[in-house]
């Protein structure tokens, strides 16, 4: 990949573009579905149709928009994040292990993709896939046996309160931590500081 002066490129196009096409909608799935789950709110109630209208046009959004991106896309690029994301070294397991003192300890050296953000990937990735099967089953509760529609329903409130720490503590990193809120401009604008990719992500060579 190319630099720009100080900078060197971290996502073209298409990964960006994927990147939003499946954030936007998944965090209008999140607020949506806490605000449905709250329905003793009074404010709510009244536009609870609405914001159930919103969550389904959301659901949908996460599945069409990022396949139009994939198809339309750089889809060799895509597969390279996918092995990068699906590789794992002895180094990235003791970036998990050291992750919980990193205010205090550095950090072993990462690649393009350190531990953490491989983990995020994963585990958002599954949960996506985890509210669109239970949500369908919620959706089209009439098609599927009464036991399977309250299990599905247990299964989607548990996946909303596993995800929620999970976006908190991506969102502070990328937004609010100044040793790691650099990758932002990563995914904005595809180029990242290249004293910044040096001393988080060493192992990667641009």
């Amino acid at each position: 990949m190319g630099g720009r002066g100080d900078l060197v490129r971290r996502f073209g196009a298409t990964q960006r573009w994927l990147h939003w096409a499946f954030v936007v909608p998944f965090l209008v799935l999140l607020v949506t579905g806490v605000m449905l789950a709250l329905p003793d709110l009074e404010v709510l109630l009244a536009q609870r149709d609405l914001i159930r209208s919103l969550h389904l046009a959301s659901a949908w959004g996460m599945v069409v928009l990022p396949l139009m991106v994939v198809l339309a896309g750089d889809r060799r690029a895509l597969r390279r994040d996918l092995r990068e994301i699906d590789y794992w070294d002895g180094l990235d397991f003791e970036w998990l292990r050291r992750a919980p003192m990193f205010f205090k300890r550095s950090l072993p050296p990462a690649g393009r993709f350190n531990a953490g953000q491989k983990l995020n990937a994963i585990l958002v990735g599954a949960a996506g896939v985890g509210f669109l099967v239970t949500g369908l089953c919620m959706w089209k509760a009439e098609l599927f046996p009464l036991w399977l529609g309250d299990v599905c329903t247990q299964l989607h409130d548990l996946l909303t309160i596993a995800i929620v720490p999970l976006i908190a503590g991506h969102l502070f990193l990328t937004l609010v931590n100044p040793s790691t809120r650099g990758s932002l401009r990563g995914i904005v604008t595809g180029y990242v500081d290249a004293a910044w990719a040096a001393a988080h992500h060493s192992r990667w060579k641009p």
